[in-house]
Order: structure tokens, then sequence, then C-alpha cells
């Protein structure tokens, strides 16, 4: 069978794409990724023939792919991370100009993105927004404009400047591989912020108290607490 897979260099279309291939199909991928060695149609030497460069929000592109390939199944595995524009990745298509955590650690955590340099300008650009202080990982250094009606009501600035506890231990995952002596003082800090509420709590205010509204109180006891346990164990390790 003839398969067509987008976003075949991310986390889930290139396991698909190993699959397929190891089960007899003729397996063709699209992405937005290319380097010196891996070129796609129309943008060089092809050394694999079944791989595009492809930005499938360009229909254009898509439609010339589709019409080429001519696939028996398409398989939609593409995701959109953002655009990276030199110093860390847009949030969204729009293109605004603010810094978000999401889209600027799971690239790299993910192993989507793996280049050392890349990673260090985009932890920069967090620190520089203030977003990993007074500790990791708030959501964006600004919203305006975007909060409906019902968020104002029951949980305002819950995508705002609210400061993700999910995102911590991934941030400080990153953190740990490009300033050292950063990562040892935000986890100095989680650690008296967990000992300190005696829980490990879902969103806090960027004033360090819990995020609490008339109708939404944040959540206790996060199995996201289970990402910190391989920074504890480092830090031990250090130690012994």
């Amino acid at each position: 069978m003839k398969i067509l897979v987008t976003g075949s260099l991310g986390v889930i279309g290139s396991k698909l794409i190993n699959v397929l291939t190891n089960n007899g199909h003729n397996v063709f991928g699209l992405d937005l990724f290319h380097t010196n060695a891996l070129y796609g149609h129309g943008l060089g030497k092809v050394t694999n023939d079944n791989y595009f460069r492809c930005d499938i929000s360009e229909y254009r592109q898509l439609k010339y792919i589709i019409d080429y390939v001519k696939p028996d199944l398409v398989y939609n595995c593409a995701a959109e991370f953002g655009r990276w524009n030199g110093e860390y990745f847009y949030d969204d298509l729009n293109k605004e100009n603010k810094v978000t955590g999401d889209a600027n650690i799971y690239p790299f955590w993910t192993g989507v993105f793996k280049n050392k340099n890349m990673l260090k300008s985009a932890i920069n650009k967090i620190i520089e927004k203030k977003l990993d202080n007074p500790f990791p990982l708030k959501y964006s250094e600004k919203r305006k404009g975007k909060f409906t009606i019902i968020e104002k009501i029951f949980v305002p600035n819950y995508e705002g400047n609210v400061i993700w506890m999910h995102m911590c231990p991934l941030y400080l995952e990153l953190l740990k591989k490009v300033n050292k002596n950063r990562y040892n003082l935000l986890t100095k800090r989680l650690i008296n912020l967990i000992e300190k509420h005696k829980n490990y709590l879902e969103v806090f205010n960027p004033d360090q108290t819990p995020y609490k509204t008339f109708f939404y109180h944040a959540d206790e006891s996060m199995s996201w607490a289970a990402n910190f346990l391989d920074i504890v164990r480092w830090k031990n390790q250090q130690y012994q």
C-alpha cells in the first residue's frame, strides 16, 4: 500500500514511518524540516526520494505532493509547535510578539528539536521575559484581548501569566543543559515551595499564592510530581 505520512519527522510520525516501512508498505513522508543531508523535492539534491519538505497550511504545496504520490492512505501526524523566529518559537501561526512557556519547551523536551544553540536561545528568552521567575513556568508574559467572558468570570488569567507546575520539571530538565547555576537556584525554590504547601499543586499566581477563584481551586497531588522525582534523584547523586 502507498501511504503518505504528514509530520514524518515528528515524535509520532517518525515512529509511524518505521512501523509502516517494516510492514512492507511504500511510505512517503512530509515535514517542514530539512537539513543539508535531506532536502526533499524542489530543494536541491534528493537523498530520500520519499521525503518532501512541505507546509501543510499551504494547500498548493500539499496538493502537489498528493497529486505526485497518489497515496492510498494518508496519516496526518503534523502538529504546530509554533514557528522559530531566530530567537524563540512563536506561540501560534498569528506570530504575535510574545513569548510563551509551553511553545518554547515542548519542541525540545519531546526531542523534535535537538539543536543546543536553539535551546539556549529559547531558554534565554524565557529568562529575559521572567517566565521562570519566581519559579517555572508561566504560561505567558501577556495575553491581551483573548480572554472570553466565561474565562474572565470563572477562571481569570488561567492561561495568562499564572505559573503552571506541570511544565516546571520539564523546564528544569532543559535548563540543566544550558544554565546549571540557574537550574540549581530554581530547583531549590521548587523544593521549598513543595515543602511549604506539603503538596504539588497545579497552578500558582504570579505572587506565589495557589491559584484560587470562587469557582475553582488549584488541584492537589498532581501526578506531574513524578517528573520532579528525576530531578531530586539527580540532585542527590551530586552529593553522594
